[in-house]
């Protein structure tokens, strides 16, 4: 989520089965300066494109805004290898635009697995960075996923980052954490009977039934992958060009594109993805998250923390928050501004905090036992007969037993044998239950008193129990009772059975 330190113009819509708009009316200069870069930390240039227009075909590169539908991106900038006009929803034409075909990129083919590439449509500018680290935001979709062809036509992106002083070329369009480059056939589902899944994680949906509905697809692209980040390190100074370029694998057919959230090119701050429930990355509700800068950006000097005010609707500053971290225990929108001393530039991100709730453990009566003969104070307990006490009817938690609360706490070394447990301890003892949620691991951590009471030490009868038989029938009435004052001797509140 990004939010831009500039006049904001508040449009209101109703979320519904909208689609996406393009206009193609942005020269490339503006579409850099005015709609992807979000700093003013870089000296940017030399601004050129290239697209099927410069072979007398189609256009694959213009402005977006979501419209009120449904797409990640509000706005931005989208490359397709096709008819721009086309991309927006609903996917109810399969496009192979571009058919008088225009020439492929050499430096995608250089960078990523893709070969005979067709339909090119790229970006290029050059910058002088004044910080250390540079990010974008993007997300992929393409005809090409359509349980068929995702096998086997990679069609790709490449975000290429060359260093004119040093000379060192690097795609930032890769999967994160690797050097996998971002292709059709790198992220898809399986397709059933023809290849795996791959990189299934970062497939987002596709546009069309029985997995969802055509008509109210946003774009007109049969699958999408998940929103991703790019990132690289830069040398303060130095001359960088940046490339953006989509194309179609070995034929024209069946097109696809590429989307760059206006101002998430972020040229030296980056905090971290969201933090939300629905991506399940969510912090505890009573937890403590702390919010940092990824990288050490040399030569920041100040730094501002804000919270998104919602009645307002503007970053209100943080009184005090001033370091290039910020701990927050309540859910909101959190932005930092960093300004650069030496340069006098400044830059912005922000993060969407939510907190998953927290399961509250009931506390749970005593387990109580009677000792046997000898008294040595042990017995075995089934801690699990406390579970639905502890649970209370909450969905999604289980209970696990252990012998120390920072156990419990953190979750190490559960008891094995819960329904089975003999106290380690004689006589009285204290477990701990801990209450945990399914989906974002939160718990509670609650004691269970474990006590075994001695057995009573009764007394033999003083003398065995005779009666005369005085029918010789060898049966007659005993009153067992009568035996009760020998065998308590001294005992006061003890109930005798026979």
């Amino acid at each position: 989520m990004k939010r831009f330190l500039l006049p904001i113009l508040l449009v209101f819509s109703v979320l519904g089965y909208s689609q996406i708009t393009v206009d193609e009316s942005y020269t490339t200069q503006q579409l850099v300066e005015d709609i992807l870069v979000n700093s003013t930390c870089a000296d940017v240039s030399n601004f050129q494109q290239s697209t099927g227009t410069n072979f007398g075909d189609d256009n694959g590169i213009a402005y977006f805004e979501a419209n009120g539908s449904d797409f990640p991106f509000q706005s931005g900038i989208i490359l397709c290898s096709g008819n721009v006009q086309n991309a927006p929803g609903p996917n109810l034409t399969v496009h192979s635009d571009g058919g008088l075909g225009w020439p492929g990129d050499p430096d995608l083919e250089a960078v990523t697995t893709a070969t005979n590439t067709n339909n090119a449509s790229w970006i290029s500018f050059d910058f002088v960075p004044q910080i250390s680290q540079i990010s974008f935001d993007f997300i992929m979709a393409s005809e090409e996923y359509d349980q068929n062809f995702e096998c086997t036509f990679s069609d790709a992106f490449a975000f290429i980052l060359t260093d004119q002083d040093t000379g060192i070329v690097q795609n930032l369009a890769v999967l994160p954490g690797t050097t996998i480059p971002i292709e059709v056939t790198n992220i898809h589902p399986e397709v059933v009977g023809q290849c795996a899944a791959v990189n299934e994680e970062y497939f987002d949906k596709y546009n069309f039934e029985p997995f969802n509905i055509a008509a109210n697809a946003a774009i007109d692209y049969n699958g999408q992958i998940v929103q991703l980040s790019a990132q690289g390190d830069v040398i303060v100074g130095n001359t960088y060009t940046i490339k953006m370029v989509v194309a179609d694998e070995q034929d024209t057919a069946l097109d696809m594109a590429v989307f760059l959230e206006a101002g998430s090119f972020n040229l030296g701050l980056t905090l971290p993805d969201d933090f939300t429930i629905a991506a399940g990355n969510a912090p505890c509700e009573g937890e403590e998250l702390l919010l940092e800068l990824e990288t050490d950006q040399t030569g920041m000097t100040t730094y501002q923390w804000f919270i998104w005010n919602t009645v307002t609707l503007v970053f209100d500053p943080l009184p005090g928050e001033t370091n290039n971290s910020l701990i927050v225990t309540q859910p909101g929108t959190y932005g930092v501004e960093v300004t650069l001393g030496a340069a006098g530039c400044s830059a912005f991100d922000d993060v969407l905090v939510e907190f998953a709730p927290q399961p509250v453990a009931v506390v749970p009566d005593d387990l109580v036992l009677c000792d046997e003969v000898p008294n040595d104070g042990m017995a075995e307990f089934d801690l699990t007969s406390r579970d639905m006490q502890i649970i209370n009817g909450q969905p999604d938690t289980f209970v696990s037993y252990h012998l120390t609360e920072a156990a419990a706490e953190g979750g190490f070394f559960p008891i094995l044998t819960p329904n089975a447990f003999t106290n380690t301890v004689p006589g009285f003892q204290t477990v701990w239950a801990r209450l945990e949620e399914t989906n974002f691991g939160c718990y509670d951590v609650v004691p269970l008193n474990l006590l075994v009471n001695d057995a009573p030490a009764i007394t033999d009868p003083i003398s065995d129990y005779f009666i005369c038989d005085n029918d010789q029938d060898g049966i007659e009435i005993f009153d067992l009772t009568s035996k009760d004052a020998e065998i308590l001797n001294i005992l006061v509140n003890v109930t005798l059975t026979y």
